[in-house]
């Protein structure tokens, strides 16, 4: 009797763990409707309104917990697991009333933080030599990479979806973006220009990307689409930057998931209720650039430096910042060209760009009016 208890433990603890992570699944990510940091709230779904069933998250509890450590078959790999969440228990007495406070949220993050911790110890052979590894370290992160990029694209599509249906985006920025792309395919008289400045800024490149793309596909779609892949894509690109520095698949996997995360990357689709704006196509070609100069491509960094400058005139900016830091390097030659070179485009560009140039009271009614 003893014997037979002693090894159906394991699996009984790891029912418990998956009972208790299907509660905070349900809880904290399918019943939570907003959260509010400034106030320290929490607002979750009413029970007749909940967005999944009640059992959904003892179902992905279950999954995590007790399926996914077992599909082996190995009750020890299973006891080892179950010693990596431990602290999971502790959580216990914060899952026992559901409140809408900050704080039991914030403790309960934190126990998840260290069962995270012990498990990756446990994934590491050199740390634990007597256990074998939980997990083998991945060979090649592209498929994991691919879905990364699909669940960004796909959260912000659903996000810019719902807004635009909830009235949510204001017509600045993106409906003015809107306008001005169909009106170059409505009117093809207009001149020049306007291929080149739209929305009062200098953006030739995603003018006649958008452009073009609305002319196939004219809808509203197209540029939250288009949007979320300018947005999510500087996360296989992370991936991609990550290998060229040479680091392991897994430690690269972990940057590209931190960028999916980021709470600055998963806002921009509704960034200050604009939506799609032609800066979000600025950090993935940087990125681009900065991989081309690790690669030596001197032929990528030309190509990808000169994109960059087409995406917005306040782009200058960014690479006099960079001149001043090639300065500091003692790079003079090129920190000094650069650098003079940023200050005259800025200044040419302020010509036709109505909202980047503030020198006397017309240009400000021109940008005020555009």
């Amino acid at each position: 009797m003893i014997r037979v208890m002693r090894s159906s433990f394991p699996l009984l603890l790891s029912l418990l763990f998956s009972a208790i992570a299907g509660l905070t699944i349900q809880r904290y990510l399918f019943d939570l409707r907003s959260l509010d940091p400034v106030y320290g709230q929490l607002h979750f779904y009413p029970d007749t309104a909940r967005p999944l069933p009640g059992y959904a998250g003892l179902l992905c509890g279950f999954a995590l917990f007790t399926v996914l450590p077992l599909r082996h078959g190995n009750f020890s790999a299973l006891a080892a697991f179950n010693r990596s969440w431990l602290p999971l228990l502790l959580t216990i007495p914060l899952l026992a009333f559901k409140t809408a406070a900050f704080l039991p949220l914030l403790l309960i993050l934190f126990c998840w933080s260290w069962g995270f911790y012990r498990l990756g110890r446990n994934t590491i052979p050199e740390i634990l030599p007597s256990s074998p590894p939980l997990l083998q370290p991945p060979k090649t992160g592209l498929l994991p990479v691919c879905l990364l990029l699909a669940a960004g694209i796909a959260w912000s599509c659903y996000m810019q979806f719902h807004a635009y249906r909830a009235l949510y985006l204001l017509y600045h920025d993106w409906g003015e973006y809107a306008t001005d792309y169909l009106k170059l395919i409505r009117e093809p008289d207009r001149s020049l220009i306007h291929y080149f400045v739209t929305g009062g800024h200098w953006n030739p490149l995603m003018t006649n990307v958008m452009t073009l793309a609305l002319r196939i596909f004219p809808a509203p779609e197209t540029i939250f689409f288009l949007n979320s892949l300018l947005i999510y894509s500087l996360v296989p690109l992370i991936y991609w930057f990550a290998r060229t520095l040479k680091l392991p698949v897994a430690t690269a996997l972990f940057f590209a998931l931190a960028v999916l995360l980021n709470p600055v990357v998963s806002n921009q689709s509704l960034s200050l209720f604009y939506g799609y704006h032609p800066i979000n196509a600025l950090p993935s070609l940087l990125t681009l650039f900065f991989i081309s100069k690790k690669r030596s491509n001197r032929a990528g960094m030309l190509l990808f430096f000169l994109l960059t400058l087409l995406v917005q005139e306040t782009v200058t900016v960014l690479w006099f910042g960079y001149a001043l830091l090639l300065i500091a390097q003692k790079r003079w030659k090129s920190g000094l060209i650069l650098a003079a070179g940023m200050v005259l485009l800025f200044l040419l560009l302020s010509k036709f760009t109505p909202c980047a140039s503030f020198i006397g009271k017309k240009r400000k009614r021109a940008c005020l009016g555009y």
